[in-house]
């Protein structure tokens, strides 16, 4: 089992020979700027990564580790989300890291890494939740693997191959064997799923089977002899939220009229707090309690003739979208729709 590397290769060779492809190549590119594909992005090593909460990015071990300095990268690769045709909005600097393992050859199943970034990406362009599955049950599991490979645009546009499937789960389901296109440069890259329109992570792209050779492979179908593999920990979840408790946790609370004249939101470190100052900037009788959530964005739309709309949940840019979804759904001045109000608290 040959690891799938960070780096792009040599330059000149062909596309197939830097390919673990099974049969067609069902790869396409991410041209969208909408969740889940804006929680992807580009490590400055050329691995991938994913969004999994407002500051924090999961990937592989194997490209945040140098085990020739027994110690992290130096210096820890950046996190540029949403990287389409060579740049990005934004970029991440890594302030933190954590790695499943050091030495992924001997516990390949441990191969996943964290990295905390010094600013709140999610807050702009969202993050996938994560869910643990016991796939010995539910096997062949559907799934979409996104990433930056190396032979696909040059490594400048993430690929995704969107319906591929975890074949085969290994020691206690965290070793995934996958029939996803793939290739070098989307190790770190996530096996996902949805759920009521939301992505969760189930798995995290590491390897593919080269026969101990230095090229990918192109073949016929998948025959479980040279899968592409990925890892799943419980690890992972854990210290996701150990990270992200590590914050005092901030509650938001709208308050609204059900005429949808008047609104207002707080914020506090309680809901109590939070209610009674949304209550106050509502400051009418009438007003009641909409939601009141902690550790959230949350977007209001109108459409200026008494027709409010919301959404709350990961990423201001995700909600702001939803919110006007919301507001042309249900309003019959449509192209009146617009945000009045944004607002991300953790």
């Amino acid at each position: 089992m040959i690891l799938t590397s960070c780096d792009h290769g040599p330059t000149g060779r062909s596309d197939s020979a830097l390919k673990n492809i099974f049969g067609t190549d069902d790869r396409s590119p991410i041209t969208s700027t909408a969740a889940p594909w804006a929680n992807i992005g580009r490590l400055s090593n050329g691995c991938t990564g994913t969004l999994v909460a407002r500051d924090i990015v999961l990937t592989a071990a194997h490209c945040i580790y140098d085990n020739a300095a027994s110690g992290p990268q130096n210096p820890l690769p950046t996190f540029a989300p949403n990287y389409m045709n060579g740049g990005s909005k934004d970029e991440g600097v890594a302030t933190e890291w954590w790695v499943g393992t050091t030495d992924w050859v001997t516990y390949p199943a441990h191969d996943w890494a964290l990295i905390k970034l010094d600013q709140y990406l999610g807050d702009i362009y969202g993050w996938m939740g994560t869910k643990t599955i016991a796939f010995s049950g539910a096997l062949p599991y559907t799934i979409s693997l996104a990433g930056y490979s190396a032979d696909f645009e040059n490594g400048l546009t993430a690929a995704a191959h969107i319906g591929c499937m975890i074949r085969q789960a290994t020691q206690n389901n965290t070793y995934l064997y996958h029939d996803c296109d793939t290739t070098r440069g989307s190790s770190g890259g996530p096996l996902f799923a949805m759920w009521e329109n939301q992505a969760y992570v189930v798995g995290v792209n590491t390897a593919e089977n080269r026969d101990g050779g230095e090229e990918s492979l192109r073949l016929g179908s998948y025959d479980g002899t040279h899968p592409n593999s990925g890892v799943w920990q419980v690890a992972i979840v854990n210290k996701i939220l150990e990270w992200s408790k590590q914050a005092d946790p901030s509650y938001l609370s709208l308050w609204w009229t059900n005429t949808g004249s008047r609104w207002g939101f707080g914020v506090g470190t309680d809901e109590t707090e939070a209610e009674r100052l949304a209550n106050t900037n509502c400051a009418d009788v009438a007003c009641v309690k909409a939601f009141t959530v902690a550790n959230s964005c949350f977007a209001l739309s109108s459409d200026e003739h008494g027709s409010l709309s919301f959404s709350h949940g990961s990423g201001r840019k995700n909600n702001e979208a939803r919110a006007i979804e919301a507001c042309s759904n249900s309003s019959t001045y449509r192209s009146e729709c617009h945000i009045v109000a944004s607002e991300c608290q953790h």
